[in-house]
């Protein structure tokens, strides 16, 4: 070859090397960026199982949940359905006849049935259908039966004062295929969803809580409970309620994508809703309601005012009782259920912050212990606990109620100066707690412990 031809042909090759390098740099494209996506998930999607594509579908939706649930409501509801935006990136899809289109057609069944409320996008998933169709994509084996499942079983595993719930929602489709959902829900301050999770071996996960229920010092204060499809739904739809309101910090608490499995809960829980509209059952259908009433609870007071537990507690005054049942009012009802949390809430947050009076202040928390001690005597009964679990309330009011007194003794001022609340009040019970260890004072002695509040008490 001359040197006049090896100089072109290097001249050839370094234009090919730029251009190359100068693709291999520009940004992706959407289309890009969408078989990218199908090839990380061409094994599940080429499964027999349409769980797995609704797995897929659930998890490409997980970054536009958390977008509307970081949003202010009146933008939340600008916002198109994630669903609607996974399509869209997969309209950009140009491919071939063969395993790739095929699994982008399986994903786009599953997208189709994400929410069957929403007509625009069971439109929007069929355009993309019939555009991968177009490309010569074929269906999965269970196209048509997407989303197409019964409830088999549900449980809840929780304790007697239903903090939270592990809720175990057994499915099956056409073809007898089982799987479950696990869902945590937090009740301690509303009600929030925490992890998902989808399992199988439901019932021997279950059979196995029941025997470690069974040989734990829990016996008493865990159960497993089966559900109504009403109770069942009435509970889930609560928590996806109070999600929604509150924000999902429960499900970002853990792993950022917990957010994966929101899609499918909604889905499941659409299956679950006509069970709760139907139900005729007061009782069976509206136990974990969240709207609240005030004639149920003006009745709640005054069996409580009535009740031969508040008459037991001599010290009780009207002002504790009140501070007690506006608590309950603003914070727990509609639940007459009252365990070791929500004694720690009322003593060392909700009163040390509500009472700012000096001289209230001195004088309340003898009032305020017996009022405890009042409802959660009452709230065993109208729920019917044990007495072993009532004792565990008690000894609960009996821990806290020196904690309770330091708190009252400290400056109000101090634990709303900067506006954190709960974290200033707590940062100042630990302070006090400190003080008194090294001046040798006994916690456990309640009478020892007030000596030192009153010879320690600001001003």
């Amino acid at each position: 070859m001359s040197n006049k031809r090896q100089q072109k042909r290097a001249k050839q090759v370094r234009r090919t090397n730029v251009r190359a390098a100068q693709r291999s740099k520009r940004p992706p494209t959407p289309g890009d960026i969408a078989l990218r996506l199908i090839r990380d998930y061409a094994v599940p999607l080429a499964s027999r199982d349409p769980l797995d594509a609704e797995l897929v579908a659930s998890t490409m939706m997980g970054t536009g949940w958390k977008q509307v649930l970081d949003s202010p409501p009146e933008e939340a509801n600008e916002l198109p359905h994630p669903a609607l935006a996974v399509i869209s990136l997969l309209r950009n899809l140009r491919v071939e006849a063969g395993d790739i289109a095929d699994a982008a057609l399986a994903l786009a069944h599953a997208l189709c049935v994400a929410d069957r409320e929403d007509p625009q996008v069971a439109a929007a998933g069929g355009v993309l259908v019939e555009q991968l169709r177009a490309f010569g994509a074929n269906d999965p084996i269970w196209a048509g039966e997407t989303g197409r499942y019964e409830l088999v079983a549900a449980h809840d595993v929780r304790d007697v004062w239903m903090d939270e719930h592990q809720l175990v929602l057994g499915f099956k489709d056409s073809a007898d295929r089982e799987h479950a959902l696990l869902l945590t829900i937090d009740r301690t301050e509303g009600m929030q969803l925490g992890q998902v999770e989808v399992i199988d071996q439901r019932e021997r996960m279950l059979d196995d809580i029941r025997t470690a229920i069974a040989d734990s010092d829990e016996s008493e204060t865990a159960l497993v409970e089966e559900l109504t499809p009403a109770r069942a739904a009435g509970l889930l739809k609560a928590a996806i309620e109070g999600t929604f309101d509150e924000g999902a910090d429960l499900l970002l608490e853990t792993d950022e994508h917990e957010l994966d499995l929101l899609q499918l809960t909604l889905a499941r829980f659409e299956l679950l809703e006509a069970a709760y509209e139907e139900a005729t059952d007061e009782a069976n259908a509206t136990p974990f309601d969240s709207e609240f009433d005030e004639e149920a609870f003006d009745k709640l007071v005054e069996r409580f005012t009535a009740s031969d537990e508040f008459a037991a507690e001599t010290d009780i005054t009207p002002r504790s009782a009140e501070l007690l049942m506006r608590w309950v009012h603003d914070l727990a009802y509609p639940r007459a259920l009252f365990g070791p949390v929500q004694v720690h809430d009322v003593l060392l947050d909700y009163v040390p912050q509500e009472v700012t009076d000096s001289e209230e202040r001195s004088t309340i928390s003898g009032p305020m212990l017996a009022t405890t001690r009042a409802w959660a005597r009452f709230c065993a009964r109208v729920v019917g606990l044990s007495d072993g679990v009532v004792d565990d309330v008690l000894k609960a009011i009996e821990h806290y109620a020196p904690h309770h007194e330091q708190a009252m003794a400290a400056d109000p001022a101090s634990l709303l100066g900067s506006g954190h609340g709960g974290a200033d009040l707590n940062a100042v019970v630990a302070q006090m707690t400190e003080q008194m260890r090294e001046a040798g004072v006994d916690l456990g002695d309640a009478a020892a412990v007030r000596e030192w509040m009153t010879a320690n008490a600001p001003g």
